[in-house]
């Protein structure tokens, strides 16, 4: 039988795969295998799936779509720890960050969540923006979005100098195993945003674990709605737990409230870190047949999920950015952030896309700014322009 203690080994494996096929496919690095799985991850991120259903139908897309919402409606949040590459640098620098402290601070603390009101309002939000035409907040907030600036403007420059240095130096001894790269210029503005994007997921992973997950995240959020309740979900043995508290300070989510024997499923992003700490085996996968009646008086007992507010600030929110959809025009207009031709600075009067773009509006209309064209492009004619 499998135990389930071996989850975070499992977690940990297919979260190395998948990150470093997706450097790798940004970074250059042609080999079959990884080309190939570097591909297929990519074509998992949410909201760059999401906006090609929108825009083409795509059917491959749709069903990517279909697999994660079932995925997360039965085993929760397995995406945020597993498939997505900012979680993935997150849990990295969360991982090094406890390791340099005392024994006596390696520990995350439950916190009520009382940030679901920002975090269903930043979801509302970029979703307003990108149905009146700006991918501005999805740009400056979608994971693999980020994830793909970072790479671009450090991990990239950092493997091309390796590569040319290992070149060089064997090139003295006559031999020619390795081409050199061709060195890349990129502009003060995207390192300036890059290293902002940096600083800011760091700062927050170090000192709040999956702290950007959940609060800024719109694809955090957008999962952590169909999460909420689990058909399999993770729970406490209440007879074997002894209240030690250990599954809490490992909780990097800091959804896991030891004292009450209680998780908050919406923010667990199935990290199984509680189940390789508990000496007890006290957690476990359970089938959710409670009835309506149970899980409210379960609710009412506890007191930092008694107001649940963020679902319905998410719809208020959502429903008022419709009706000033109007005024958001009124902006496109000035070219904020706006998907139509013209209206991104881009240094000439006759702007050139990247090849299979077809159109420069429909470039504009769908590109998240990424950066893997920029990172692809061979010659560096393609250069992101501000935002």
């Amino acid at each position: 039988m499998f135990k389930l203690k071996y989850l975070k080994p499992l977690r940990r494996l297919t979260s190395v795969i998948v990150i470093i096929s997706i450097i790798s496919l940004f970074i250059g690095v042609n080999r079959l295998y990884l080309s190939t799985a570097g591909d297929f991850f990519v074509n998992l991120q949410i909201f760059p799936v999401i906006i090609q259903i929108a825009s083409a139908a795509v059917l491959s897309a749709i069903v990517v779509l279909l697999l994660v919402s079932i995925i997360t409606l039965l085993f929760g949040r397995v995406y945020c720890s597993t498939v997505c590459p900012m979680g993935i640098l997150q849990d990295v620098f969360s991982y090094f960050s406890m390791k340099s402290r005392p024994k006596k601070l390696r520990k995350f603390k439950f916190s009520p969540d009382r940030k679901r009101i920002l975090k269903y309002s930043v979801l509302a939000l970029t979703l307003v923006f990108w149905i009146s035409g700006s991918l501005f907040l999805i740009n400056i907030l979608d994971p693999f979005s980020n994830f793909g600036k970072i790479t671009t403007a450090f991990i990239q420059p950092a493997y091309i100098y390796f590569n040319n240095f290992i070149a060089f130096s064997l090139e003295k001894f006559e031999i020619y195993k390795v081409a050199p790269m061709e060195t890349k210029a990129i502009l003060s503005s995207v390192v300036l945003i890059s290293t902002t994007i940096l600083l800011v997921i760091g700062t927050l992973s170090v000192w709040r674990g999956r702290l950007f997950c959940n609060t800024l995240c719109p694809a955090g959020a957008l999962l952590s709605i169909l999460a909420e309740k689990p058909l399999y979900k993770i729970s406490i043995k209440v007879d074997d737990c002894n209240l030690c508290g250990r599954c809490e300070k490992v909780c990097k989510a800091e959804c896991i409230d030891s004292k009450n024997k209680y998780i908050d499923h919406g923010r667990c992003v199935s990290c199984f870190n509680c189940f390789s700490a508990c000496v007890n085996n006290g957690f476990y996968y359970k089938l959710s047949t409670k009835s309506i009646k149970t899980e409210l008086v379960e609710k009412k007992s506890h007191k930092p999920t008694e107001a649940d507010p963020g679902k319905r600030t998410f719809l208020l929110t959502l429903g008022a950015g419709l009706i000033s959809l109007p005024v958001l025009n009124r902006f496109k207009a000035k070219g904020l952030g706006t998907g139509e031709p013209g209206h991104i600075p881009s240094g000439t009067k006759h702007p050139v896309t990247p090849p299979g773009s077809l159109s420069l509006e429909h470039f504009t209309s769908n590109c998240i700014a990424c950066y893997l064209c920029v990172s692809k492009c061979p010659k560096n004619v393609i250069v992101p322009s501000f935002f």
